[in-house]
């Protein structure tokens, strides 16, 4: 990468020189001219931890979030045979978590078995009235004859 004087920096980011100047005294770089001042890698980085440190961000985020959107176009013919092109639009949205090792390492907790609940007396009378009632309708569809499709 070329060499960056201070004013290069700053109008590559939008700020005006004197604000960088500012923001890189505070930081502890040592830098006095805009104009003949070389900023260096190392500088840049002193630069951008001091102002995450300023600003809150002192962690690294553990979740991202893409958003993808694809536009197509269907051709389709009414009903009275004219053409018409229909845009659809698909978003799709995908959020990404950074696991921690130390919970990637550990085991899955075990699931509990639940024993299944005893039914008693009145839901397996419910139970048998309601398959009484079905049984008429099932033997309908089973004696009835299924209609032939003609596939010409």
């Amino acid at each position: 990468m070329a060499q960056m004087n201070v004013s290069q920096f700053a109008k590559e980011l939008g700020l005006p020189s004197a604000l960088l100047l500012e923001q890189l005294q505070a930081a502890g770089v040592g830098k006095a001219l805009a104009e003949d001042t070389v900023l260096t890698e190392q500088d840049k980085t002193q630069l951008l931890d001091y102002l995450r440190r300023v600003h809150g961000a002192k962690d690294t985020k553990n979740k991202i979030t893409l958003t993808r959107r694809q536009t197509t176009e269907i051709k389709k013919a009414d009903s009275t045979g004219k053409a018409r092109t229909i845009q659809v639009e698909v978003k799709k949205k995908r959020v990404l978590v950074k696991r921690d090792s130390a919970a990637a390492e550990a085991p899955a907790p075990v699931a509990e078995t639940v024993a299944p609940v005893a039914i008693n007396a009145e839901q397996t009378a419910l139970r048998e009235e309601e398959a009484r009632k079905q049984e008429p309708r099932f033997q309908q569809r089973v004696q009835a004859p299924l209609p032939l499709r003609n596939h010409a």
